[in-house]
């Protein structure tokens, strides 16, 4: 049978970049078994694949109808997960930054199809697909980006900011994880694991990174299994990759390491791409350059509406004739694996699945505030104690944190409760502490005492609810029963005396706060009662400030070469001398302190003058004059005089003309 590819081929010439989608892969229709796991062979189309310094992957693909489905099915998910994230950002329940990957699905779904768990993945910020098929959820994903307690990292790290344990990012800096996708390929090598390679992902806009071209180096030096990925979508943050690179073949720039470029559009492709570039850094033979060659609907995030820097005809073009499941969809039906209606019914429980996780992740709860003292460092590596502000509030790292724990908690519940009611855990300290390690969590502990006193000291000083004596040795005596009856691996010995350092930031006994003396007192009198001053003031400042923008202006123009010379004609003119007598010179304004006043704009850039000045003597003059081009010399329009007793003089004959 012959390839529809080839035949539609013959008839249309279309640029490879603009290769219509539906023609990209035949295949032979009477060979597709009934069986849904039989692998059946289709052919793909012959511009899939472009390479350098290597061969290009097989055209011939095996796959089974199981597969396609479950493609479809899953770039369902993931594009209705983008367009969830999508409205729940316009909804404000997003804030930060976003970037969604709507128009790139058969680049996660095809590198997911043919790779195993144990390879590794790290990529840039546009992440949420590969997050959800790289172990994680959905609701995880969305969770995150809402800030939410069941997100993939608690709601501490966003849109660009999920793992999983075979998933190393979402990151946030442009460029920054390929270095790292290099090192864990290093770490690969290092170990021995010979049948698992990292997959460094990169867009088009960080390709031109020095990182980026020094992790190549250093992989190409010592061989690793390392998959450089570029996501080229075809537009950076507001430019197109012709814009800011000399090289858009991207995958030709890793000099001594070999590149394939591959259809970003088509899953079938992607998936035969990513699977020959794993078997080649896999079998020792170094690093390879992957350029999908893709598109995204949107902006660069949320902020971008995509469209100043491409036309919407062009967002409407790759739509109709590149999308990825619509492509998808088109084989599925034309070789029988499943009908229009099963398809539809495909996406109605894409839709579905999306609502309920939208659903279960609004809620969730919104993490506590204690949790910004988890994982904070590994488990076991936690310090035995943390440094107060000052010596003697050197704490014990439990008791610390359970302070600041049970605070954050009595806040989030209870604003009116006293910090010092619950104690919770966040992490323990040594089960068995050293004999030093107890005599100095002892002395933090009674400096805790003494600093929750002071505390509540300044706290009940200032609301005059209770009296300073009674809510010290109150405070002072819950805080010491709760941190010695509290179950605590560190106890206070017996045997040890509490140990205080005088701190030299606080008051000594012989510092006296200063009174301030009735009689010097100053009030002010209430606003209503200085209005009109202000108001007063306030004009009269407007008024001298706009009366110096007006005389710096005037005599910028007045000292310009075109006043000037206009005034040494009028002077020596003959004309002007004939009609209103020797002696003409510009008119002196008293409220300029004797220099004359020029209407009008001088703009030299432009080309164009347009003065009104008067005379002694009396007259007005208009002078206007323009120049049609730049290097060529102006025209004087109009200069004449105007006497005060109507005479009109024609000035055009003078020699500034």
């Amino acid at each position: 049978m012959a390839s529809l590819a080839r035949i539609t081929r013959s008839k249309f010439s279309v640029p490879r970049a603009l290769i219509a989608r539906r023609i990209q892969t035949s295949a032979d229709t009477t060979k597709l078994s009934s069986s849904s796991d039989e692998v059946v062979k289709v052919t793909l189309h012959e511009e899939s694949f472009h390479s350098y310094k290597c061969e290009t992957p097989g055209l011939d693909v095996e796959v089974t109808k199981e597969n396609l489905l479950k493609w479809y099915t899953q770039m369902n998910l993931m594009r209705r997960m983008e367009m969830a994230a999508d409205t729940l950002y316009k909804a404000k329940f997003i804030r930060g930054f976003c970037h969604l990957a709507i128009g790139q699905e058969a680049v996660a779904v095809g590198l997911e199809s043919a790779i195993a768990p144990e390879d590794r993945v790290i990529t840039a910020y546009r992440c949420h697909p590969f997050a959800v098929l790289r172990g994680g959820t959905i609701k995880g994903v969305l969770a995150e980006l809402l800030g939410r307690q069941a997100g993939m990292s608690h709601g501490k790290g966003g849109s660009m900011h999920i793992f999983t344990p075979s998933f190393y990012g979402g990151n946030g800096i442009v460029g920054a994880q390929v270095p790292v996708g290099a090192g864990l390929a290093f770490a690969q090598k290092y170990l021995g694991q010979n049948n698992v390679a990292t997959f460094a992902m990169y867009g088009d806009g960080a390709s031109n990174q020095g990182q980026v071209f020094e992790a190549f180096n250093m992989a190409k030096l010592w061989n690793l299994p390392c998959v450089f990925v570029c996501e080229n979508n075809k537009y950076g943050m507001g430019t197109s990759a012709e814009r800011s690179s000399s090289n858009t073949q991207y995958f030709t720039r890793g000099d001594q390491i070999p590149g394939i470029q591959a259809n970003g559009m088509d899953i079938i492709a992607s998936h035969q791409a990513v699977k020959f570039a794993k078997e080649w850094v896999t079998s020792g033979n170094g690093p390879l350059l992957l350029e999908f060659v893709t598109y995204r609907y949107g902006g660069h995030s949320m902020s971008d509406p995509g469209t100043t820097y491409r036309t919407r005809e062009e967002i409407q073009r790759m739509r109709s004739t590149q999308d990825p499941i619509r492509g998808l969809a088109q084989y599925i039906q034309d070789w029988g694996v499943a009908s229009e209606e099963e398809l539809k019914e495909i996406e109605k429980q894409a839709r579905t699945e999306i609502d309920q996780a939208v659903d279960e992740a609004k809620a969730s709860p919104l993490p506590e505030p204690r949790d910004l003292w988890t994982d904070i460092y590994p488990k076991g590596s936690e310090p035995p104690f943390m440094r107060g502000r000052e010596r003697e509030e050197r704490i014990s790292g439990t008791i610390l944190l359970r302070h600041f724990a049970s605070s954050s908690k009595n806040t989030l519940d209870n604003p009116k409760s006293s910090t010092s009611q619950s104690v919770m855990t966040v992490y323990d300290a040594p089960s068995q502490p050293s004999e030093h390690l107890t005599r100095r969590s002892a002395r933090s502990q009674h400096s805790l005492t003494d600093y929750f006193a002071s505390r509540n000291r300044l706290s009940s000083r200032s609301t005059r609810q209770v009296s300073s004596s009674t809510s010290n040795a109150a405070l002072e005596n819950t805080s010491t029963k709760q941190i010695y009856d509290n179950q605590s691996p560190i106890s206070r010995p017996s045997n040890v005396q509490p140990e205080t350092f005088d701190s030299p930031s606080r008051p000594q006994a012989y510092y006296a706060r200063p009174q301030r003396k009735a009689d010097t007192r100053i009030e002010l009198p209430v606003f209503r009662s200085r209005y009109v001053l202000v108001a007063v003031l306030t004009a009269l400042g407007l008024s001298a400030w706009g009366g110096f923008v007006l005389y710096a202006t005037n005599m910028e123009r007045l000292s310009s070469s075109v006043v000037r010379r206009l005034s040494t004609d009028l002077k020596n003119s003959n004309i002007v001398a004939a009609a209103l007598g020797e002696g003409v010179h510009l008119e002196p304004k008293w409220w300029l302190a004797g220099e004359p006043w020029i209407e009008g704009a001088i703009n030299m850039l432009q080309g164009k003058v347009d003065l009104r000045f008067r005379i002694v003597g009396s007259g007005t003059v208009y002078f206007t004059s323009i120049r049609e081009e730049k290097g060529r010399p102006f025209v004087v329009l109009r200069y004449k005089l105007i006497c005060d007793n109507g005479q009109v003089l024609r000035l055009n004959d003078l020699s500034y003309n």
